[in-house]
C-alpha cells in the first residue's frame, strides 16, 4: 500500500536488506532511496540495475535472476557472511558519494562554468549570478 515519504525513509533505516524484484525501470525511485539509506539491496537484473552495477566489480546491487533458488541463495549468503556484506556496503557508499545530489550539482555547475568561462563551484557566490 501507499506510505508517506517520511514513513518510507524511516522504514528503510530500520531494515538490513532491501529486496527489489522488479521487471521494469520504473522502480528506480525505490532503489535510489534504498541506496541513499545505504542499505544492502538484492535486485533482479533489468536495464536499471545492470546500469547501476556496470562500473563496479562488486555491487552496489546484489543482482539475482528472477528465480526463487537464486534469490534464496543470495539472501542466505549475505546474511551469513559479514565480509561480503562489508564489501557491498563499501560499494554502496562509493556509489552514493559519486551520485549524491551535491556531487551531481557541483559537476553540472562546473561544466556550465567551464563552458561559459565563469567561476568554479568552490568560488561560487550569489553575486556570480548577477553578472
Amino acid at each position: 500500500g501507499f506510505k508517506e515519504e517520511q514513513d518510507q525513509t524511516k522504514e528503510l533505516h530500520s531494515i538490513d536488506l532491501y529486496l527489489a524484484f522488479f521487471k521494469h525501470r520504473s522502480s528506480s525511485g525505490s532503489i535510489a532511496r534504498a541506496l541513499g539509506a545505504k542499505r544492502l539491496i538484492i535486485a533482479t537484473h533489468n536495464d536499471l540495475t545492470n546500469e547501476i552495477n556496470k562500473n563496479y566489480k562488486t555491487g552496489p546491487l546484489i543482482l539475482v535472476k528472477p528465480d526463487i533458488t537464486d534469490i534464496t541463495e543470495k539472501v542466505s549468503l549475505i546474511l551469513a557472511n559479514k565480509s561480503i556484506r562489508s564489501l557491498y556496503i563499501k560499494s554502496i557508499e562509493s556509489y552514493v558519494s559519486i551520485h549524491s545530489c551535491d556531487n551531481m550539482s557541483k559537476s553540472i555547475f562546473d561544466l556550465y562554468s567551464r563552458v561559459l568561462n565563469k567561476t568554479s563551484y568552490e568560488n561560487y557566490s550569489p553575486s556570480v549570478l548577477k553578472r
